[in-house]
């Protein structure tokens, strides 16, 4: 449910929406940077999944992630996997 809503503040148009999804995205990164620096073996990585249907908003997350992660300085992957195909699935 909370990646649910924080998809859907990433998708939004409304300034103020877009404003809490700034606010969201500013404070994991916090978090995460918070938890890299207590950890002595290096830099944290982190990994999400996301499914959904055509249409749902998927590609679009990832992007705005992505381009907020890497205007920030962190490096983004994006792996794809089709769980329907016998070969990645």
């Amino acid at each position: 449910m909370a990646l649910a809503r924080a998809i859907t503040l990433v998708e939004a148009s409304h300034p103020g929406k877009q404003r809490q999804a700034q606010y969201l995205l500013t404070k994991v990164l916090e978090h995460n940077q918070a938890l890299e620096r207590r950890n002595l073996r290096g830099p944290r990585t982190f990994r999400i999944g996301l499914s959904g249907p055509p249409g749902a908003g998927k590609s679009t997350f990832i992007e705005v992630l992505g381009k907020f992660l890497t205007d920030s300085g962190h490096k983004v992957a994006v792996l794809a996997v089709d769980p329907s195909s016998s070969t990645t699935g």
